[in-house]
């Protein structure tokens, strides 16, 4: 997991650092905080911080939060990386540091670490220091020299070659982030003047092998795989990416990858505004991928706001020109032949749990499910869809025997009610389209959702603060705390006695609108000022 660039050359020294169990581990923030003080990006030091098991998203969030607190910026850090066991003792690790432990553990460490610093430092000169970016709102991203001297040299090439077709590269990983590229997709296909290049890539969430490829074709959308993806890098002249997650991409599309050719990233959010909390507004706003990016395209002002306020680079490069994911809601039609030719009720909720259900998560699965079965029995006219967030249900399971046996009851149980359909399809569109009512856990299904003008309650857990100041939906919204609350939404929405949403700015167009920024962009930039 690659958390800052890597050095034009070979690190001199490779410093692995165990961190235990990881920042949370006894005396590993001091050890980190050193670290980052002593070796900056010139100081031929590697460093590779260790856990006790393999990397998660989480792990990679937490870190880069904890670093954006340490330096001012990430390009301050020397080449960095997050590895788990098996990875760790393959490293050729020049110095092995225990980063955790009693205080007199810790003060070892880091009198390890400086004098690893003085001996690397005799041989070199200092570094500067590094300036902050003030992140204001008319200001363009600053990036690393070496960024921009990639990116001048590509567009050399490209003038040589003149201006079309323009190469778009488009990873497609997460299934159920593709309707943040996909009216872009659409529209770069029929444009005479771009080549889409679009990647099909599985992952650790993938159901089966193949399944992006089989979803792609069964869209209708023309792809390549991982191997062409990559070698598409040396002659594309934007990627289009939608989350910040280089760990869940292949090496040859990290971020550092697509730079380092002279790639220019646009980025179209996966996710609405949700969320308060700090490492959710890091996720969204503040990653290295949104401080580099080119070009981002929000939903709404309200989410370039966002940036403004809390993106390093500012929002000088964030255009809101509308929804991509809501123009691929709103153009949805239900399959002729699907489950929904049998869907005969006059109303119908759709329940969407989340899967965050250990300590610290929001998800009110546990909490609700006996609820929402009882009622969906004590109702049969009322039509229930549970659509549980991807993750949930296979996670759970997962945890041990009694999460497993919960999972199968569940699922008996929603198999034994004929008014209750469990839709795991990972087009979730048709379950929005179908419900009347949304029955929700904090979840950018809420602001999407609300693109069809109908109402939507957000079920909030007791032990977490619910939607964030940014989440402009919020008004738009009911939200219940406590099973009695439930109930009482449940019985409203069989009768249709709930308050509707303003009526949305119409997202159509959205997809054309981002292509056409990005090549009007592009082509002023490289073959404007020739």
């Amino acid at each position: 997991m690659t958390t800052t660039a890597p050095a034009p050359a070979r690190p001199a020294v490779t410093l692995a650092l165990d961190l235990g169990r990881g920042l949370d581990a006894p005396g590993a923030d001091v050890v980190l905080a050193a670290a980052a003080q002593l070796f900056g990006p010139d100081a031929g030091a590697h460093l590779a911080l260790v856990l006790d098991r393999e990397p998660v998203e989480d792990d990679g969030v937490a870190l880069v939060a904890r670093l954006l607190e340490l330096v001012p910026r990430l390009e301050a850090l020397p080449p960095l990386e997050l590895v788990g066991p098996d990875e760790a003792r393959a490293l050729d690790a020049t110095v092995r540091v225990v980063a955790h432990g009693d205080p007199a553990a810790v003060a070892r460490a880091v009198a390890l670490l400086t004098a690893t610093a003085q001996t690397l430092q005799e041989d070199r000169t200092p570094a500067a220091p590094a300036t902050p970016v003030t992140g204001t709102a008319s200001a363009a991203p600053a990036l690393p020299p070496a960024v921009l001297a990639a990116r001048d040299a590509a567009d050399e090439r490209r003038r040589a070659e003149g201006p079309a077709p323009v190469r778009l590269l488009v990873p497609v990983q997460h299934l159920d982030t593709w309707g943040a590229l996909a009216t872009v997709v659409a529209a770069a296909q029929r444009h005479p003047r771009v080549e889409p290049v679009v990647v099909a890539l599985d992952s650790v969430q993938s159901r089966v092998p193949g399944e992006t490829a089989a979803f792609l074709d069964a869209a209708g959308v023309r792809h390549v795989g991982p191997e062409e993806g990559v070698a598409a890098v040396g002659t594309a002249d934007v990627a289009l990416l939608v989350d910040p997650y280089d760990e869940f991409r292949p090496a040859g599309l990290h971020l550092t990858d697509l730079l380092a050719a002279g790639v220019r990233i646009a980025y179209s959010p996966y996710a609405r505004n949700i969320s308060g909390s700090p490492t959710e507004v890091l996720r969204q706003y503040n990653t290295p991928m949104h401080n580099v990016a080119w070009r981002v395209f929000a939903a709404s002002a309200s989410q370039r706001e966002m940036f403004a306020r809390h993106c390093r680079a500012g929002a000088g490069h964030v255009r809101a020109l509308g929804s991509v994911k809501g123009e691929w809601l709103l153009e949805h039609v239900p399959p002729a032949d699907g489950w929904t030719t049998r869907w005969r009720f006059a109303r119908t909720v759709l329940w969407n749990p989340h899967f965050s259900v250990g300590p610290g998560g929001w998800s009110t699965f546990l909490l609700h499910v006996g609820t929402v079965l009882d009622e969906a029995a004590s109702r049969p006219d009322l039509g229930v869809v549970v659509r549980p967030h991807f993750r949930l249900l296979p996670d759970l399971a997962a945890s041990g025997p009694q999460g497993a046996a919960a999972v199968a009851r569940f699922r008996a149980a929603c198999a034994a009610l004929p008014n209750v359909h469990l839709d795991e399809d990972r087009d979730y569109r048709t379950a929005l389209h179908v419900a009347d009512v949304l029955v929700s856990d904090l979840s950018s299904l809420v602001p999407e959702f609300l693109e069809l003008g109908r109402p939507a309650v957000h079920l909030q857990h007791a032990g977490y603060a619910g939607a964030g100041a940014e989440a402009d939906w919020r008004a738009d919204v009911e939200s219940v705390l406590d099973e009695a609350g439930l109930r009482d939404v449940l019985a409203r929405a069989a009768t249709g006695d709930l308050r509707r949403p303003a009526v949305p700015a119409d997202p159509r167009g959205a997809g054309a609108r981002v292509l056409d920024a990005v090549l009007g962009d592009l082509v002023q930039e490289v073959w404007g000022r020739v």
